[in-house]
């Protein structure tokens, strides 16, 4: 599902209801003002979004398109309609006296700037909760990515928690629910047992990465780029396991590469004698050659290796029917 757009949309707009922060200096001159963020309620569901002008020209988007249409963001469809309708109905919204039609076909053909996009899916990692919490605990002690080990924030996990390009936040959405007692929500049995032995997994990417992936304008998007961009960025995401190793695992390789691993299984931390461009070069090559990850902790035992394996990732499936055919529980773009 999509969980969160933040974007910039070309839109003419002369007034929204929002206050300012004024500066003056010794003399009671203005310096400069800056003009505050203003939040507008959705149509469907009451819920807030925040929205910026810059200038009378764009403005600024950030929110939810589930909680908007649908009240909750439980679960939700990995389309692209969802994101032109959020941002087709937030303007309206700020623009009672209703879009050109140039603003419309704007917005339909995904002329607009992502400056953040999530991407959440669930994963089956077993039947029960204990079965989730496990998953999320051995996460937590084993997987990493290549900014490091995870970090573990209450009851989710994170990979590149801090980071100004891509995020991955692991967590139990169903013992979240036990702990909001305000939460209410028709069919919540059965929602209740959808969320058994799943595990949440939200993908955040940021301004400078869509930049970098060539993702920043929506008119590069579709749904199907939306599924295989969180599978690839899952799949940096890898787990460790030890497994006994020989030299025969390796003695193909070039010598530089070979000394190298000799000397992580003696105990060399390869991290603090390398420069840093070049110890992930290594570590890159040697993954993908042999499957040591030669960042871990040197083994104890000389035929010890750290076998690296990316994560099984096995989506859920649909929620039932009593849910997708519910119009309040689930909404369907109309291209959907």
């Amino acid at each position: 599902m999509i969980d969160h757009v933040s974007c910039v949309v070309k839109l003419k707009i002369h007034a929204i209801k929002s206050g300012y922060i004024v500066f003056y200096d010794h003399l009671g001159d203005i310096e400069k003002e800056l003009r505050q963020k203003a939040f507008i309620e959705s149509p469907f569901t009451g819920n807030k979004c925040l929205v910026l002008p810059f200038g009378t020209q764009e403005l600024y988007i950030r929110g939810n398109p589930s909680t908007w249409f649908q009240d909750h963001n439980l679960f939700g469809v990995n389309s692209v309609d969802i994101i032109k309708d959020f941002i087709l109905s937030v303007c309206e919204t700020v623009k009672p006296t209703g879009l050109t039609p140039m603003e419309k076909i704007r917005i339909d053909l995904g002329i607009y700037r992502l400056t953040r996009l999530d991407i959440t899916e669930y994963l089956t990692v077993g039947t029960t909760q204990k079965d989730t919490s496990e998953f999320i605990n051995y996460l937590q002690s084993y997987c990493r990515s290549r900014a490091g080990r995870s970090i573990l924030t209450g009851d989710s996990v994170y990979f590149g928690k801090h980071s100004r390009r891509w995020t991955f936040k692991f967590y139990d959405k169903l013992k979240e629910m036990e702990t909001k007692k305000e939460f209410n929500i028709p069919n919540k049995a059965v929602i209740d047992e959808y969320l058994k032995g799943k595990c949440r997994a939200e993908l955040t990417l940021r301004s400078p990465e869509l930049k970098n992936i060539t993702l920043e304008n929506g008119c590069n998007w579709s749904n199907e780029l939306i599924i295989n961009t969180y599978s690839n960025y899952i799949g940096k995401l890898t787990m460790p396991t030890q497994i006994e190793t020989t030299t025969s695992d390796y003695e193909d390789l070039p010598p530089r590469m070979i000394g190298i691993i000799e000397s992580w299984k003696k105990g060399t931390s390869i991290k603090d004698i390398l420069p840093k461009a070049t110890f992930y070069r290594y570590r890159r090559d040697i993954i993908n050659d042999t499957g040591i990850d030669i960042s871990t902790p040197s083994p104890s035992i000389n035929n010890c290796r750290t076998l690296v394996k990316k994560i099984d990732v096995t989506r859920a499936e649909e929620p039932p029917k009593s849910i997708t055919e519910n119009p309040k529980l689930y909404y369907l773009p109309k291209a959907v």
